[in-house]
């Protein structure tokens, strides 16, 4: 059978850079940026995985969020994937939501994307939201942020037309 070789470690408990408290989802982006959902911490941290003289290295890049539910807040994120289309898909366990985000250009912190349609984003990334591995609950919370997403945008079209129910098209 395959056999794994322990390569080595990163970090300590705590709350400062290179420190974790429950660290809890992994996932790694197609640049080799490794992204960690440091649930007590109440933020993803980003590391960089590069090959040096003395093999794999892993150092740390930035941190996003911080205890919340505003905007730049997690509460208890407990999930990380990245999606084919680089969208970074974060399980925000607390706040019951999934808050979507990438990588800005110099590829060390995060920056919260924009989605203008959420069911597209829904229909498009659901291979990523399994790798989220949700609970019950934060798929009952997507679902129920799909809907309201829905109602908006039915009652946004309803208000343009002047109560004029439009014909509706694919997604």
């Amino acid at each position: 059978g395959t056999t794994l070789t322990h390569m080595g470690a990163y970090g300590r408990r705590g709350s400062g850079d290179g420190e974790f408290d429950f660290p809890y989802g992994v996932a790694v982006a197609p640049s080799g940026v490794v992204l960690i959902a440091d649930k007590d911490n109440n933020r993803i941290v980003v590391l960089r995985l590069s090959e040096g003289a003395d093999g794999t290295m892993l150092t740390h890049a930035g941190t996003y969020g911080r205890c919340g539910s505003g905007e730049g807040e997690l509460k208890s994120p407990s999930g990380v994937a990245v999606a084919p289309s680089g969208a970074v898909l974060v399980a925000d366990t607390g706040n019951h939501r999934v808050v979507v985000l990438r990588l800005a250009a110099d590829g060390r912190s995060l920056i919260k994307q924009k989605v203008p349609n959420l069911r597209r984003l829904f229909a498009l990334e659901k291979s990523a939201m399994a790798d989220l591995g949700l609970k019950m609950a934060d798929r009952k919370a997507l679902e129920k942020l799909l809907e309201a997403a829905s109602r908006r945008d039915r009652a946004t079209s309803l208000l343009k037309t002047g109560g004029q129910s439009p014909v509706e098209e694919g997604i």
